[in-house]
């Protein structure tokens, strides 16, 4: 298991909708398992609330960055976000009825949107074009990015199990079906 703890934040969207989620440190999972409870409140490492991004917006986030990054012609882009294609797939079957539920589909994807239009990023690409459009679901059936998923992500990111690709391409299709069903 890899020792670092890597924390990814972003400065370029509004975090809507979040959640209030309590975290807590490995010190205080450590003294709870040793019953050690006065070293926890003496110095202060119990839970805390922080604002978390809601999945179906973290999700959507990096549905529309795999959207963006498919009109660069310079395919590499693509080549670092196979990541993005495995937490959209991981993800689908547990969060299936987000998907599902066309109405905050919408809302989740409209607020997405208007971060886009407001973003550094809406002159790189047709920020206005349906998502299920996007050079993205043809790309996705590519050899290099599934090798790129297998042998780049795959090895440096994934401990266990990588899925077969072509469960990810499938899930992918998926997720362009439900775009397409709610008019995106």
């Amino acid at each position: 298991m890899n020792s670092n703890i890597k924390i990814e934040t972003v400065t370029f969207l509004t975090p809507n909708p979040f959640e209030k989620r309590f975290v807590n440190s490995i010190i205080y999972n450590y003294l709870k398992e040793k019953k050690l409870d006065e070293f926890i409140k003496e110095y202060g490492l119990e839970p805390f609330k922080i604002n978390v991004l809601s999945i179906y917006r973290t999700l959507m986030d990096k549905m529309v960055s795999l959207v963006r990054m498919s009109y660069n012609t310079e395919s590499k882009e693509i080549f670092s976000k196979t990541r993005h294609l495995y937490d959209l797939h991981l993800t689908y079957y547990e969060i299936e009825e987000f998907y599902l539920n066309k109405e905050h589909l919408s809302e989740i994807v409209n607020l997405v949107r208007v971060d886009e239009e407001n973003s550094r990023f809406k002159d790189e690409y047709p920020y206005k074009e349906k998502w299920s459009a996007a050079p993205i679901f043809d790309i996705i059936q590519e050899k290099q990015i599934e090798n790129s998923y297998k042998f780049n992500f795959g090895k440096e990111f994934v401990y266990g199990n990588l899925p077969d690709y072509s469960l990810v391409v499938e899930s992918l299709k998926k997720i362009q079906g439900h775009l397409k069903e709610i008019g995106e």
